[in-house]
C-alpha cells in the first residue's frame, strides 16, 4: 500500500564534449563518393550543472517502493523540470488519495521552483512537507567560521549543528545571530562578508521549512 511520496532536485557535474565556438561542420549533401572518415571537429570537454530529479514512493512502513529519475541539461528551463516531476506526483496523489508528499532537497536558489510548483498544483487539502538536508545549511555555517572566526575558538560549527537539530526555532535566531555579525565584519574581509552574504540568502529560503540529517549524495 503506498502511502507517501517524497520529491527532490539537485544539479550534479556532467562532462559535456562541445564542439569549440566557431568550428562546428556545416550540414553535409547527400553522398556521391564512397564514404571516407574524417576526423571530427575541434571540441573540448567541459563541466555542466545538470538537473537531475526523484520521485520515491513508500509503502506504510517507511520502505521504499519504487523511484523515478528525472535529468536534464544544465540550460533546460527549470520550471519546466520541475513541472515533469510535480506532474507525476499529482498522478501518484490522484490514484492514492490522502498520502502525504514530501520535498526533500537543498536550499539552493534554483531548486525552489519545485517546492513553489508544488504549492500551486497539489490539492489544497494535500499533506505535505518541505524539508531541507542538513549537511548543506551547515556548509554555509561552516564557511562563515571558517572566514570570519579562524579556528573556530567558540565551537561555533558544533553549537549550529546541536541546536538545528534540538530546535525547531534555532535557525531563526541563527539567521538574527548572523544578521548582527553581517553588521561588523570589515570591509577588510571580502570572503567573511561573501560567506555572510551566501549564509543569509539561503537561510531566507530555509526558515519556514524543517531541517533534516540527510547523509551526502
Amino acid at each position: 500500500m503506498v502511502a507517501a511520496v517524497s520529491c527532490g532536485l539537485d544539479r550534479m557535474a556532467v562532462r559535456m564534449h562541445e564542439p569549440i565556438e566557431g568550428t562546428a561542420p556545416k550540414p553535409r549533401p547527400g553522398r556521391k563518393t564512397p564514404y571516407e572518415r574524417t576526423p571530427p571537429p575541434p571540441a573540448e570537454l567541459n563541466w555542466r550543472m545538470a538537473f537531475v530529479g526523484t520521485v520515491t514512493i513508500y509503502d506504510d512502513r517507511g520502505e521504499a517502493l519504487r523511484t523515478t529519475r528525472y535529468a536534464a541539461n544544465a540550460d533546460a528551463d527549470r520550471g519546466a523540470f520541475a513541472e515533469r516531476v510535480v506532474a507525476d506526483v499529482c498522478r501518484l496523489v490522484k490514484r492514492f488519495p490522502g498520502i502525504a508528499v514530501g520535498c526533500i532537497q537543498d536550499g539552493a536558489k534554483d531548486l525552489a521552483v519545485l517546492p513553489e510548483t508544488l504549492g500551486t498544483r497539489l490539492p489544497a487539502n494535500t499533506p505535505r512537507y518541505n524539508s531541507v538536508d542538513l549537511l548543506h545549511l551547515l556548509s554555509y555555517l561552516h564557511r562563515v567560521v571558517d572566514t570570519c572566526e579562524p579556528g573556530d575558538p567558540h565551537n561555533t560549527k558544533r553549537w549550529y549543528h546541536d541546536e538545528l537539530l534540538r530546535d525547531d526555532d534555532a535557525i531563526d535566531r541563527i539567521f538574527v545571530n548572523l544578521r548582527r555579525q553581517a553588521k561588523k565584519v570589515p570591509r577588510s574581509n571580502p570572503e567573511g562578508r561573501s560567506a555572510l552574504a551566501k549564509a543569509l540568502s539561503g537561510m531566507c529560503l530555509l526558515r519556514d521549512q524543517e531541517c533534516i540529517h540527510a547523509p551526502d549524495r
